[in-house]
């Protein structure tokens, strides 16, 4: 199990870096199958809400 956590790790931080996301956006996007909101968000990230609405934030500016 330590091992596919691992390679599951390495695979996401590779995908993010490709698209130019951060690993925690990647995780995020993941979550977003319907729309939550960000206390969920960090429920399901099992953050803070604060760290969550830094994601949503993070990438909303770096959008524009």
């Amino acid at each position: 199990m330590h091992e596919f956590a691992h390679r599951l790790d390495v695979h996401v931080r590779r995908v993010a870096e490709e698209v130019g996301l951060t690993p925690a956006q990647v995780v995020a996007l993941r979550e977003l199958s319907e729309p939550i909101t960000a206390r969920e968000l960090a429920k399901r990230m099992s953050c803070e809400a604060s760290n969550a609405t830094f994601v949503i934030d993070r990438r909303a500016k770096g959008s524009c």
